[in-house]
């Protein structure tokens, strides 16, 4: 079982060379389409292992490499989002997010992010990751200064889904987590599991920035002798978790 979110490397290097916004789109959405052809989840039965390869190749290295452009910022990429990819951009314009499928795999789906961030220096940094992103919030926090939230959703098998939610801080030295939410320790990251057959309006995390409140769902456990207890995970309640910032850590308030 996979997390939900998993940031790896960074990377701040100048571009070999620049692209506009037009090309960069362009590229992308061709090569994000010819993922999908030669993916295991094609339904034109043209699934193509070589292609989908050589296909994803090209589109993280056109992604990663347009994104360390300054003027990249600018780009709303319509054509790619209109091929599949996900995008979510914070409210201070600093940080944004790219997730896609991977078009490989079976019944466990494979799900890749890239995030793009811009330092206090100027610069633009990209990190991936693994995971679909769903949103990301944005909020000053006294001693921390601003802070990141950024949320996260994963598919474990037909019926067992998870959701997640990140704190993170933007520095000159890269993108670092802000552990900063209080359970058994100090973690920047909470999370959940729920079985998909129970799911309704109220699975998804949310931040308030008024009150500066994270909540998400409580998911009771399943009894042991339930039919679901097979599933690890129970149906999602109409009754949320609350964790308030108290000038220094989100601490539980139920």
């Amino acid at each position: 079982m996979w997390k939900l979110l998993i940031l790896t490397a960074t990377t701040i290097v100048s571009p070999v060379y620049a692209q506009t916004c037009a090309q960069a789109d362009a590229a992308l959405a061709q090569a994000y389409t010819q993922m999908k052809e030669g993916g295991s989840h094609s339904y034109a039965g043209s699934a193509n292992e070589n292609q989908r390869e050589t296909a994803e190749t090209r589109f993280h290295q056109t992604l990663s490499t347009y994104l360390q452009q300054s003027d990249s910022w600018a780009c709303r990429f319509p054509r790619t989002t209109r091929a599949g990819i996900i995008i979510h951009t914070a409210p201070n314009g600093r940080l944004r997010s790219f997730s896609w499928d991977a078009q490989s795999g079976g019944t466990l789906r494979e799900y890749h992010n890239l995030l793009q961030y811009r330092t206090p220096s100027g610069r633009s940094a990209t990190q991936k990751g693994e995971g679909i992103l769903t949103g990301i919030y944005s909020d000053t926090l006294g001693q921390h200064g601003t802070a990141y939230f950024v949320t996260s959703t994963g598919k474990y098998s037909n019926t067992l889904y998870g959701q997640s939610l990140s704190v993170w801080q933007i520095s000159n030295d890269g993108l670092r987590p802000l552990n900063i939410i209080r359970t058994s320790k100090a973690t920047n990251t909470l999370s959940y599991e729920y079985s998909a057959s129970h799911s309704g309006r109220n699975e998804d995390f949310a931040y308030d920035v008024r009150s500066k409140t994270i909540s998400f769902p409580l998911v009771p456990k399943v009894d042991a002798n339930h039919p679901d207890a097979a599933y690890g995970a129970a149906q999602v309640s109409n009754r949320r978790i609350r964790y308030r910032f108290n000038g220094e850590q989100f601490v539980r308030l139920n």
